[in-house]
């Protein structure tokens, strides 16, 4: 818990600018701009606000644009709209909607990211769902990882105890192949594999299912491999 009990509250409306430092809680509207580090229990920004520094907080909730050039640190972190965070982000629980690029690397225990999302590092938690398009430019690592797809999906590596990868289809032959989207990723490694319309260079796994819609180069499996009649694996081995 941040030591905030002697503090008091920054609160910016309309336009304005200040400095840094310790507060109970920040509220940010309309346009407003911190330069220097934060620590706070609740932050909450809306409009268009930019940060100057770090962030150390209980709870944030950031919606519209917004501009970190440093790291996050939280318990909850809720972003919608626009954001870009410069350094890493460590936060709990985190929920991300709409657009937003972390340049450095995420890690937490619950993620659940949807809309469009580019992290430049690596993801680790314990359970992440992703829904829409991402990239994440190195490891995708969790226990429990679910991804449905609705864009552009790609990642370098992914590393979980299950992994499960589904994406709607449409009626009409000719909507699935305008919609024709795809996981995207050099290599997969976990205990337990499902994947649709996946394209990967080596799946490695305890049980794999190779579902409609993907290509696979290499496929290595201990106990049980399966795969669907459209889905194209090069080769396939028992270890």
């Amino acid at each position: 818990m941040i030591k905030t009990t002697q503090a008091a509250d920054l609160i910016i409306s309309g336009s304005g600018s200040t400095s840094g430092g310790i507060f109970r809680d920040v509220k940010i509207s309309g346009s407003g701009k911190v330069s220097g580090d934060i620590e706070c229990n609740q932050f909450q920004t809306s409009g268009s606000s930019r940060i100057n520094g770090n962030v150390k907080s209980e709870n944030m909730k950031i919606s519209g644009s917004s501009k970190i050039l440093g790291s996050v640190t939280s318990d909850t972190m809720d972003i919608s709209g626009s954001t870009t965070i410069e350094g890493n982000a460590d936060v709990k629980t985190i929920h991300i909607s709409g657009f937003s690029r972390i340049k450095g690397n995420m890690k937490g225990e619950r993620v659940s990211l949807s809309g469009g999302i580019k992290l430049y590092g690596s993801l680790e938690a314990d359970s992440v769902q992703l829904k829409g398009g991402f990239m994440i430019q190195d490891l995708l690592n969790a226990d429990e990882i679910t991804i449905g797809i609705g864009g552009d999906c790609k990642v370098k590596e992914i590393g979980c105890g299950t992994l499960k990868v589904t994406k709607k289809t449409f009626g009409l032959d000719i909507l699935g192949k305008l919609f024709s989207k795809h996981l995207i990723t050099d290599q997969i490694e976990g205990d337990d594999i499902y994947l649709e319309y996946t394209k990967a260079k080596t799946v490695r796994g305890n049980r794999v299912t190779i579902g409609t819609g993907c290509e696979i180069d290499h496929v290595e499996y201990k106990d049980h491999f399966s795969k669907a009649g459209n889905a194209m694996v090069k080769h396939s081995e028992k270890i």
